[in-house]
């Protein structure tokens, strides 16, 4: 009762105040909504077990739709850049244990001496596009002198042959020779040249190629297949000058996956090879192969492909190569040393000569060839 008694109020005051002929028959009272579904709308489940998995369905709301997030794509690792004047032992020591390469700047080397060297090489490879007797081996493969369209363009020079004449070529090798060795001193607290029984061979390899190395894309590479790497030697340091406006170099890291690595102008590339990796018992971090430089841009290149120059710091090919700080190994669960087993050692010692060849001849292979020395 009183609530129609507060309806019929507010209706005949309305009509006093509007001044016109409304009534409240006149007015339209809005119907109200129709009430929501509930569960008399619907024909129960005789079944008592039935009945609540039905109230239950009615209560629970459907979950809510995951979607599931791309996976992140990685950057590659980048290098840091290390000056030669100030180098942190500290730093250098964690480029070699964790990448095994890194930039080196104020190095003494102009860019002068690098595009005059480069000049020159182009023209030594276009009059004798294969000459790798500096590597030792006498004598390549037979299927390779039969096929000398299949054959890449290297010339390999030692850097400490003074028969080669008067290059400026040797002159730059000499000056990477130098950087390298005093790089070497770094890591290795000392010069591991400076025992008798281990000279250092320094070979200038230069080379063109007639394909690219892979091109970068989102963290991954493209068709490997398709890419020709050339061949490839030990060495215990590579170094290779980085001018301006250079593209990537590219890298086969430790665990064989191709990096690309972003030039700093001026800099030097310096990359640990197999021999290092040996020579620290496993410490550091290696390169496999040479690191392939992208296209020069520049305007080094013909019909054969594009210049690249590699300054490779190895041994004679005589040397047996073993490590030279063996690590003492705990076992964190039986708390003992396998100093007894095999002196700390991670790798067997083995011939460069036998190394060398099978490296050089099976063209970087996707597999560590270092696997079958490892203890």
């Amino acid at each position: 009762m009183m609530a129609s008694f507060s309806l019929t109020t507010d209706l005949h005051h309305h009509d006093h105040g509007g001044g016109g002929a409304a009534t409240s028959s006149s007015l339209t009272t809005p119907s109200p909504p129709p009430p929501p579904p509930t569960p008399s709308n619907h024909s129960f489940p005789s079944n008592p077990d039935d009945l609540s998995r039905f109230l239950h369905q009615l209560l629970i709301s459907p979950p809510p739709l995951l979607l599931s997030r791309p996976p992140r794509s990685h950057p590659p690792p980048q290098p840091p850049l290390i000056s030669l004047l100030d180098a942190h032992h500290d730093l250098l020591l964690s480029a070699a244990s964790s990448l095994g390469f890194f930039h080196l700047s104020d190095h003494g080397i102009t860019s002068h001496l690098h595009d005059s060297a480069l000049r020159e090489s182009q023209t030594l490879i276009s009059s004798s596009p294969r000459d790798v007797s500096a590597l030792g081996f006498g004598h390549l493969d037979d299927d390779e002198e039969e096929e000398p369209d299949g054959r890449d363009p290297i010339i390999v020079l030692d850097a400490d042959d003074d028969s080669a004449g008067d290059l400026r070529l040797l002159e730059y090798a000499r000056r990477l020779k130098k950087v390298g060795l005093e790089v070497l001193g770094l890591l290795f607290g000392g010069n591991p040249f400076g025992e008798g029984e281990r000279k250092a061979k320094c070979l200038m390899w230069v080379s063109s190629r007639a394909t690219a190395p892979p091109s970068y894309s989102g963290g991954g590479i493209g068709e490997e297949g398709k890419v020709r790497i050339g061949k490839g030697y030990p060495y215990v340091m590579g170094l290779q000058y980085e001018g301006k406006g250079r593209e990537p170099s590219w890298v086969m890291g430790d665990s064989g996956e191709w990096i690309a690595v972003p030039p700093q102008d001026d800099s030097l590339l310096v990359t640990l090879g197999d021999i290092a990796q040996v020579w620290s018992n496993g410490k550091f971090k290696k390169v496999r192969g040479r690191a392939q430089p992208s296209p020069l841009p520049s305007g080094y290149c013909n019909t054969s492909g594009c210049i690249s120059l590699s300054m490779l710091i190895t041994l004679p090919l005589d040397s047996v190569i073993s490590s030279l700080v063996p690590s003492v190994v705990e076992d964190s669960k039986h708390q003992r040393t396998d100093r007894a087993d095999n002196g700390g050692m991670k790798f067997r010692p083995f011939s460069l000569e036998e190394y060398a060849w099978r490296v050089f001849h099976e063209c970087l292979p996707l597999k560590d060839p270092l696997a079958r020395y490892k203890i």
